[in-house]
């Protein structure tokens, strides 16, 4: 199903009428009906019984009209959404550990432990402990204790 196609379709059902709906939308009444009719191919249904004065909804177009308001409504909220976030898309920073940082981790998480590395030059500090690797090269690294897990620290 295409978007346009189902707000052809809502145009045509609101106006009751193919010649309203298309002088109302801009968009000729041939290619107005042509999009109705891929829409109706797509879903295998019958969502219109046309006559020569009149258009009305059968079941299955009345459960279509109401999907595609409902769809309509919803993207038109998150559009509005969209337009009050005020601030440029969040990202992380890398930052070095403070004092204070390591100090409240290990402060609400005693079954950590720091360990400090030395600076490495060919990539990631390895401390030959288990559990324990510097990913940022001399950077402190809170470990959870890994005895039990991977044998003792």
């Amino acid at each position: 199903m295409t978007w346009r196609n189902a707000l052809a379709f809502r145009q045509v059902a609101e106006q009751r009428s193919f010649v309203r709906a298309a002088a109302a939308s801009g968009v000729s009444q041939p290619a107005l009906s042509k999009r109705v009719a891929q829409l109706e191919r797509q879903l295998r249904a019958s969502l219109l019984f046309r006559t020569t004065r009149r258009v009305e909804l059968t079941d299955a177009g009345e459960i279509v009209f109401g999907a595609v308001c409902d769809m309509e409504r919803l993207w038109s909220t998150a559009l509005q959404t969209l337009g009050t976030l005020k601030t440029a898309p969040a990202r992380l920073l890398p930052s070095p550990p403070t004092v204070a940082g390591r100090t409240a981790a290990d402060a609400s998480h005693p079954s950590h432990r720091d360990a400090r590395t030395a600076r490495s030059s060919t990539g990631p500090a390895r401390t030959g402990r288990p559990g324990i690797i510097d990913l940022e090269e001399a950077r402190t690294v809170l470990v959870v204790a890994t005895e039990g897990v991977l044998g003792p620290a």
